[in-house]
Formats: C-alpha cells, structure tokens, sequence
C-alpha cells in the first residue's frame, strides 16, 4: 500500500500513482458523479480531476489518522496488558 507521505509527493505533482486503490477510487467517483449527471464518466475536465484529487486527499487522510488512531488504542492495549501481567508473572 501507498504510504501517506509518497501519496502527498504523488498528489502535489498531480501524479497519482496508478495502483488498484487509486483506479478503484476514481472510478467509484467518476461513476457517482456520471449517475448525477454532472460529469461525464470519459471526461477528463478539470473539475473532475480537482474534485478526484479533493476527494483522494480526504481518503488518504482519513486512512491515515484512523490507522494511527489504531495503532495508538492498540499499543496502549498492549502496554496496559503488559503492566497487569508482569507482577502475576514475577
């Protein structure tokens, strides 16, 4: 998976990187936006490539801090059951 930093360098350069995630993406939004009739599914306006990148930034953003909310929550966990085990342990 792409990490968040090379998504950042990718998207500042307006150069996605032409992956599954990326290609599932647009076309999820290509196909919304096609269904309400403001784009064209074949269009490559510059609006729809502003609101893929908009909408692409969101997602990986939101990946991001949940993913690091997890880990957090998850390490914390851990400690926690670490510090209950060590004095039954000892």
């Amino acid at each position: 998976m792409l990490t968040y930093q090379e998504f950042m360098k990718a998207a500042e350069k307006d150069n996605f990187p032409d992956n599954l995630e990326t290609q599932g993406i647009i076309s999820g939004i290509n196909a919304a936006f096609t269904s309400l009739g403001k784009f064209d599914l074949f269009s490559k306006s510059h609006e729809l490539l502003c609101l893929q990148k908009a909408v692409l930034l969101t997602v990986y953003t939101l990946g991001e801090a949940i993913y690091q909310r997890y880990h957090a929550a998850n390490h914390k966990t851990e400690h926690m059951l670490n510090n209950e085990r060590s004095p039954l342990m000892g």
